[in-house]
């Protein structure tokens, strides 16, 4: 059992030096780097919410208001291109339990 094992060795120890002659050359390259920017771009959430008596008057009232957001922001030195609206709701108003309504509240438009 000696002798295979080391046959066994010696023929390893050939193999490993004629294969090493083989392989390709290798190239490692490892690096590390840093770069630094001012921001160009933010996200801002801004909300409206009316209530009036009719919808109309809701409408109206909620479009006045989302102006001068919007005038405000624009007077701040935002472009008007980079400002949009992302949601419109409108509520007619009733708060419903179990499937019946309870009262009547004023119509919200957001």
């Amino acid at each position: 059992m000696k002798i295979f094992s080391l046959t066994f060795l010696i023929i390893m120890m050939i193999c490993a030096t004629t294969f090493a002659g083989e392989l390709p050359p290798i190239i490692s390259v490892s690096g590390e780097g840093v770069v630094e920017a001012q921001p160009d771009r933010a996200t801002i959430s801004v909300g409206v919410i009316t209530r009036e008596k009719n919808p109309a008057a809701v409408q109206a009232a909620n479009a006045k208001a989302a102006s001068s957001v919007i005038n405000s922001i624009v007077a701040l030195g935002i472009e008007r291109k980079n400002i949009s609206t992302g949601n419109y709701n409108f509520n007619p108003g009733a708060v419903y339990v179990r499937k019946r309504r309870i009262c009547r509240v004023l119509p919200q438009c957001g």
